[in-house]
Parts: structure tokens; C-alpha cells; sequence
């Protein structure tokens, strides 16, 4: 019985590695995207500039893999995410073809 306890527990652990490399490589992607850091330390910091430059030092540890993220911090990236603009194409290319 504690064989099968030990053998779930790491099954657990490893899924657990699992998510957080892809959460990890999910934010690196929207990270990647000139002031989105910024906007993501703010949006952390309540929008307190000194707070900012804190939450700044922890997300590129976080990212560098120096620190572990929390379920906290993964809950508050995964909210502002959620809470950001989604980019549209669709007005761009309208406007582009109106010209013609």
C-alpha cells in the first residue's frame, strides 16, 4: 500500500512539473510582446509604481526559473490574462481594402 501512495505522488508531482512548464511557456509567449511585462507587473502591483518594480524582480524570477510560482501568482497572471484586450485584425485589413 505505500508503494502504490509513493508511485501516485510522484505521478501527481510530475503533471504538477508538467502544467507549470506549459503555464510557464504560455506567459513567456504573452510576456514576449513589447510592454506586457509592464502592464503585467502593474496590473500585480495594484498599480503602484514602487510595488511594480518588485513584482517585476519576482515575475523574472518566476520566468528564469529561480523562483517556483505560487497558486496565488498563477491565479493572478491567469486572471490578468483573462482581462487583457485580445488584438483584432479584422478593422486593419477592412480599412486597408477600403483605400482601394
Amino acid at each position: 500500500m505505500k508503494d502504490r501512495h509513493s508511485q501516485s505522488k510522484v505521478t501527481f508531482v510530475n503533471s504538477d512539473q508538467a502544467f507549470m512548464q506549459k503555464w510557464l511557456k504560455r506567459l513567456r509567449k504573452d510576456l514576449s510582446q513589447s510592454g506586457r511585462l509592464t502592464e503585467l507587473t502593474m496590473h500585480l502591483a495594484d498599480n503602484d509604481p514602487e510595488r511594480a518594480e518588485l513584482w517585476r524582480t519576482k515575475v523574472r524570477a518566476i520566468l528564469d526559473e529561480e523562483e517556483k510560482a505560487g497558486t496565488e501568482f498563477v491565479l493572478a497572471v491567469d486572471r490578468w490574462i483573462t482581462l487583457k484586450p485580445k488584438a483584432t485584425k479584422g478593422p486593419a485589413s477592412n480599412d486597408q481594402l477600403d483605400l482601394l
